[in-house]
């Protein structure tokens, strides 16, 4: 690996970095505003839905960024990509679903009444969310950025 080639590949870890230091600090304020903004319940509400997401997320993903890197330089790398996609927007789908099916009973765990009226303000977080896991990893692999 030569200079100009380590550099590529620092200047990616850079944009990457960069990238979720963004998106954290972009939760942040809206974490903030939200809290300005909403009342205690539904706020309560939307804390709880970040820890069930959180609890949810790392298990999930787990692996696939790294494998990302692996089989994503392969021959059939395109098929393996659109498949992982696939798998984590169907894993999204299921998570959502089950926990619409689910909310009457998680909302008696975490004693907030509020919990299974709020569930459909952030349920499209989640199909969303998981497949996006990745996202970077295509990115820095395929130079897209």
């Amino acid at each position: 690996m030569d200079k100009s080639e380590r550099l590529t590949i620092v200047k990616k870890a850079g944009f990457v970095s960069l990238s979720r230091l963004i998106n954290l600090l972009g939760l942040l304020l809206t974490t903030i505003m939200l809290a300005r903004y909403l009342s205690k319940p539904e706020f309560a509400s939307y804390d709880q839905l970040w820890l069930i997401y959180n609890t949810f997320s790392p298990v999930l993903s787990f692996a696939f960024t790294s494998s990302v890197y692996f089989f994503g330089t392969r021959e059939n790398a395109g098929k393996y990509i659109t498949a992982m996609l696939l798998f984590l927007t169907l894993a999204g789908f299921i998570l959502t679903f089950s926990l619409f099916l689910l909310r009457f009973e998680i909302a008696k765990f975490l004693n907030n009444p509020q919990f299974y009226n709020e569930f459909f303000k952030f349920a499209p977080f989640f199909l969303f969310s998981l497949p996006s896991l990745i996202l970077d990893a295509i990115l820095v692999l395929k130079n897209e950025f």
